[in-house]
């Protein structure tokens, strides 16, 4: 294996994957866990070129190349919970990155943290904080579901200021990656079977409502400039943000949130 691309596969913790998702009833394809890689969903992609099915599923301790929306970098030290989900069979409608954010919700206030969503794929904590965030990224013929959720770490790097946090700081206790990928996966999958059954809008009514967001003073930056409104709530069938202007509503499809009260 290139040393550079993927450090120790880590076999015990892919067997204890294996033993969960068989306990819960949750189908796999490849599992890999690994000490570090560049980025888990381009491994994904890596096993997804080389023939692995679908719910193959990629875990590290670390990314040396953890990236987020927009090509920003997403801080991967040791002690988050760093994986990625190839799906070979998959709707290209689907908003996934919401319905993963969602399920990282769940998982997450099953812990009992007091996280909320924000559009269109980050989970906040202790007063609007980053506690977890979803990129997805279809290619090849295939999607790959990318989750970052901060469990252990207690500093983050002074560029992060005060905008991050994690379980640990939050809750002052830690969580097993392997264990924090197993309570996700059995968040994740119920909703993914939910959404290729075409039960979208009840997910992104649900998702709304744990966000938080209607009725807030928001800005949205893209590409093209700046938009500012007021949140009216989320599309329900494809999860857009529903913008108020004046007498008029928007529905905006893409851009960076900032919150403005």
């Amino acid at each position: 294996m290139n040393r550079l691309r993927a450090i120790k596969r880590l076999r015990d913790e892919e067997q204890k994957v294996r033993a969960c998702a068989e306990e819960r009833g949750i189908p796999l394809g490849t599992v890999c866990c690994f000490e570090r890689v560049d980025s888990t969903m381009n491994e994904a992609f890596r096993l997804h070129a080389g023939g692995a099915e679908n719910h193959t599923v990629v875990l590290a301790h670390e990314q040396n190349r953890g990236r987020g929306r927009f090509g920003r970098r997403w801080v991967s030290v040791e002690g988050g919970l760093y994986a990625s989900f190839l799906l070979t069979e998959f709707d290209p409608s689907i908003p996934y990155a919401m319905i993963a954010a969602y399920a990282v919700y769940l998982m997450l206030r099953g812990l009992d943290l007091p996280v909320t969503l924000k559009w269109v794929n980050d989970v906040l904590c202790g007063g609007d904080r980053k506690i977890a965030g979803v990129l997805v990224e279809e290619k090849r013929g295939c999607t790959v579901i990318g989750v970052g959720v901060n469990l252990n770490m207690r500093r983050f790097p002074p560029e992060l200021g005060e905008g991050a946090t994690s379980l640990a700081l939050e809750q002052g206790r830690t969580l097993d990656p392997v264990q924090g990928l197993c309570l996700l996966m059995g968040e994740l999958r119920p909703l993914l079977h939910e959404a290729h059954r075409g039960k979208i809008e009840a997910l992104m009514e649900a998702w709304e409502v744990s966000s938080l967001l209607r009725g807030r003073k928001v800005r949205l930056v893209d590409e093209y400039g700046e938009t500012r409104g007021v949140v009216k709530g989320i599309e329900r069938k494809t999860g857009a943000l529903l913008l108020q202007q004046g007498d008029q509503v928007r529905t905006i499809y893409e851009g960076r949130l900032i919150y403005e009260d």
